[in-house]
């Protein structure tokens, strides 16, 4: 039953959609819940193209090295930017479901969620 009184008709969903949120699953804990020895060498890799990014920026201040640091470093931190960006995007794609709370607010036209929502934050209130 609904919190208006209506049975709720739920869709089983299909094959497809549970693989895709299995694989959702997978890749939120590679990223978020290291473990296994992919998932830390991915964040040893990271940790590496960070530092190299440094100590290269360190470099390109010293005047023998100047011209190859700086050559290496532009190609490093547009990599490094391209890996950061996919990952950005991949994270905020969990944050759609913000999205389809809003909406799930705006449909009800009886207000019956603003209440809900109301006695949840005043039950949790500090």
């Amino acid at each position: 039953m609904s919190l208006l009184g209506k049975p709720l008709n739920y869709n089983r969903g299909s094959r497809r959609d549970a693989r895709y949120r299995r694989l959702q699953s997978r890749v939120y804990n590679f990223l978020e819940r290291p473990r296994g020895f992919k998932a830390i060498f991915y964040h040893v890799c990271v940790f590496l193209m960070v530092f190299t990014c440094l100590a290269l920026s360190v470099f390109s201040t010293i005047q023998e090295y100047e011209d190859q640091a700086i050559a290496i470093l532009f190609v490093m931190e547009i990599i490094v930017v391209i890996w950061f960006s996919i990952e950005f995007f991949l994270s905020a794609l969990r944050g759609l479901r913000f999205f389809q709370i809003l909406r799930m607010v705006r449909m009800d036209r009886r207000g019956g969620t603003w209440k809900l929502l109301g006695s949840v934050v005043y039950a949790h209130r500090q």
